[in-house]
């Protein structure tokens, strides 16, 4: 009533050295929450029965099956095969009498951990009998052993437990791509020992390996990759693909975002406390950087404004009756207008050939004007483009007609 036999989940299984009084072959033995249950432990390897051809030695009809019951303590039962009294000893109900208890050594089911790309990962697996010298390796499953989606960031097949049901997995390499694999396990006592992936037949977890935060998942050529969020955008869900935009007139800094503090006000706005949004700057200040400031700190040098959004000095401009007189970028001189009057002398020469005589014909009158110039200084250059711009309207001819002089008489400040 009081032994104890175990297995280890994922490993081949037999129950050994069973004592007792006349035990003899063809006697059988399973596991069950109670015996004479209708229901036999669910993972036993084969039908769940086990016989003996000595009554104190127990295989299971195939003995290369491992045992895949849960983590867990259950009641080992016997029942004697007899052809005389009808116990076939093939269901649940004939194994009535208890020998004592079966010990399902190994991780504890539906265990799960999320880790992220280019940070470090590690695990506790929990469960029954562990031990420190345990091992792990990650498949895409551990009944098939396959190898195809192992990550590439593990950087090795096999991890010790370093204390008690710890395992450290490194730094999982931020170029690699998002997976879900097992992680298998093998026990350190058994038979078999740990140096073959098909010794690796108990999953001990689900591993889900997600893109870290600010990045989403992405399909390049048919393949699961990292992104991170583009600028102006943050992703806060690990490897679900949601990028969310950041706010009118908000942008982030750098790429790769993942939450939206991180989004601040474009150059030109200023983030307002009471309404909790970015504004424009008003007309004749500026903000030249991406911050949530709640002030636009630049301001247009005296007789200059801006229009309202403006980014930089380069976006002030004389105020309206004003022109600039430095042409330097960024630099203002602003001066009222001046006006002038203009005296314009016309000369028009006629050329007929060489057998009709050159006439010349001078005209003069006084024409006065009204125009705007920036400072008396500058009466040489108008009177150049003065007598230009009028040759143009009224279309003289380059070689004969043109304006003998347009002479700027006065100024009037």
């Amino acid at each position: 009533m009081g032994q104890e036999v175990s297995c280890f989940i994922g490993q081949p299984c037999s129950i050994q050295k069973i004592k007792g009084v006349r035990l003899i072959e063809g006697d059988r033995i399973t596991a069950q929450a109670f015996c004479g249950d209708i229901f036999i432990l669910d993972g036993l390897p084969g039908d769940g029965i086990a016989r003996s051809t000595d009554g104190h030695n127990f295989e299971f009809d195939d003995p290369t099956w491992s045992l895949a019951t849960t983590a867990g303590i259950s009641r080992l039962c016997w029942c004697r095969h007899s052809v005389h009294d009808g116990s076939s000893c093939a269901k649940g109900p004939d194994f009535i009498s208890q020998l004592g208890w079966f010990v399902s050594i190994g991780p504890s089911s539906e265990q799960s951990f999320v880790c992220r790309l280019g940070e470090h990962c590690t695990v506790n697996i929990k469960g029954i009998g562990l031990d420190m010298g345990d091992r792990i390796m990650a498949f895409d499953d551990c009944d098939s052993h396959q190898q195809r989606l192992v990550h590439s960031s593990l950087e090795r097949p096999l991890y010790s437990c370093t204390s008690s049901g710890v395992y450290d997995l490194g730094t999982l390499d931020l170029q690699s791509r998002p997976a879900r694999l097992e992680l298998c396990w093998c026990p350190s006592q058994g038979s078999q020992g740990c140096s073959k992936p098909q010794n690796f037949g108990a999953v001990a977890a689900e591993l889900f390996i997600r893109c870290p935060l600010g990045y989403f998942t992405a399909m390049i050529l048919g393949e699961e990759r990292c992104l991170p969020c583009a600028l102006g955008s943050f992703c806060p869900a690990q490897g679900a693909g949601t990028i969310v935009q950041c706010p009118a007139f908000a942008t982030t800094k750098q790429d790769g975002a993942s939450q939206e503090s991180q989004c601040e006000c474009l150059s030109g706005y200023r983030y307002d406390l009471v309404q909790k949004r970015c504004v424009s700057c008003s007309q004749g200040r500026f903000k030249q950087n991406v911050s949530n400031d709640v002030e636009c700190s630049g301001e247009c040098p005296a007789a200059t404004t801006s229009t309202r959004g403006a980014k930089g000095i380069q976006d002030c401009f004389c105020k309206e009756g004003f022109d600039n007189l430095n042409t330097l970028p960024g630099q203002f001189d602003c001066s009222a207008p001046f006006t002038a009057s203009a005296f314009l002398k016309f000369q028009s020469n006629d050329n007929r050939g060489d057998d009709v005589a050159k006439s010349h014909h001078t005209y003069r009158t006084d024409i006065t004007l009204e125009i705007p110039i920036a400072s008396e200084e500058m009466t040489p250059v108008m009177n150049a483009r003065l007598q230009a711009a009028l040759e143009e309207l009224l279309n003289f001819d380059d070689t004969s007609d043109k304006i003998g002089s347009a002479v700027l008489l006065s100024t009037d400040g």
